[in-house]
């Protein structure tokens, strides 16, 4: 997005903002350290998504409604 931004393709920067408005949104469905955390190893980028004291793991309902937002996406596959 921001290199469609810096070479002057604004549309298409915003094209590709309005299709990730969605994900964009998602991080705020819980604690953005824990939905991120979890998007992350959904991903594959990292083994675990371990969390600190107070926060605890998503609910399965919550990982299932990730799931979708990143299947959406095109990031699940």
């Amino acid at each position: 997005m921001c290199r469609l931004f810096d070479s002057g393709d604004i549309e298409g920067a915003r094209k590709l903002n309005d299709e990730m408005s969605e994900l964009f949104a998602s991080i705020g469905f819980d604690t953005p350290p824990i939905t991120t955390k979890y998007m992350v190893r959904r991903r594959g980028v990292i083994a675990r998504n371990e969390h600190r004291l107070p926060m605890a793991p998503l609910t399965p309902g919550l990982e299932k409604r990730l799931d979708g937002v990143l299947e959406r996406a095109g990031l699940l596959s």
